[in-house]
């Protein structure tokens, strides 16, 4: 959310601070997050008022073509991680593609789907055997 980013979440990634409940995308959104709360929390409450009403792919495309002031890369971020856990190796994660994660697959697919080493968790309510049955799509959320 800090850098105005609308890609989908993760149930299995989330953390309560002052009451208040954040989800994340994946693994690694968390991991980023955590480096610093209080700076993702300032932004992304900055940044909501303009993503809060725009659709998921509408609004990711528009922030990654005019990217935040404060926008951080992989790169970035693995310098703080480093920074921060010195000797201790950032965690690795398929994220999956720019294609995917916009164009080929609906938010949250990674979740429901169990990408790159994620747990499958599928959609509860929607699939004949949540989590979702391994190796299967989730039945609400076929390819688009």
């Amino acid at each position: 959310a800090a850098f105005a980013l609308k890609l989908g979440s993760d149930p299995t990634e989330w953390r309560i601070v002052n009451e208040k409940l954040y989800i994340f995308g994946d693994i690694m959104g968390r991991t980023a997050w955590e480096l610093d709360p209080a700076w993702n929390i300032r932004y992304g409450d900055e940044t909501w008022p303009e993503a809060r009403d725009q659709g998921w792919r509408g609004q990711t495309l528009s922030r990654y073509a005019n990217k935040v002031p404060w926008y951080k890369n992989t790169s970035d971020i693995a310098r703080e991680y480093a920074t921060k856990y010195p000797g201790k190796p950032m965690p690795k994660y398929d994220v999956g593609t720019m294609s995917q994660n916009l164009f080929s697959k609906r938010p949250g697919w990674r979740a429901r789907e169990g990408h790159g080493g994620q747990p499958v968790v599928g959609l509860v309510g929607e699939d004949a055997c949540p989590p979702a049955c391994v190796g299967e799509v989730s039945k609400a959320f076929g390819e688009p």
